[in-house]
């Protein structure tokens, strides 16, 4: 098993190990990345730390290996509201899980992007980028 860190990001132990990372727009993001055999298992829970309510499309969450989208096999998203488009008010979260299907060899999978580009704060688009890399 490999686990993988984001970058710029604060190790915390919360049911395992954990980063903590400020994110753009007033959101805050804690990830977790682990790699079995051809699983990527991710966890990426989003917070609204601003004042204004802060909208997330929780379907728009993709991995990229480069410039490659890597296939989501399974996925909960945002407590178990899949498909729908969730507002978060300050102190709000949005955990969202999802397992990749890592077919790449394992030396290619050495540095990932998480992109989420479903997230928006009073009609402006946020961009959510976390690099990641094996540990």
């Amino acid at each position: 098993m490999r686990s993988y860190r984001a970058i710029g990001g604060l190790p915390v132990m919360a049911d395992g190990l954990r980063f903590d990372v400020d994110g753009p727009a007033e959101t805050r993001l804690r990830v977790h990345a682990t790699l079995f055999t051809v699983h990527l298992w991710l966890d990426v829970d989003l917070q609204n730390v601003g004042d204004s309510p802060l909208q997330v499309k929780p379907d728009n969450l993709f991995v990229m290996r480069g410039s490659e989208v890597m296939q989501i096999g399974w996925s909960r998203r945002c407590q178990g509201r899949t498909g729908q488009e969730v507002v978060l008010v300050k102190g709000d979260s949005c955990l969202m899980r999802a397992e990749v299907l890592a077919t790449q060899s394992d030396s290619a999978l050495r540095e990932l992007t998480i992109v989420h580009l479903g997230v928006s704060r009073a009609g402006n688009p946020v961009q959510v980028l976390i690099a990641l890399e094996r540990l």
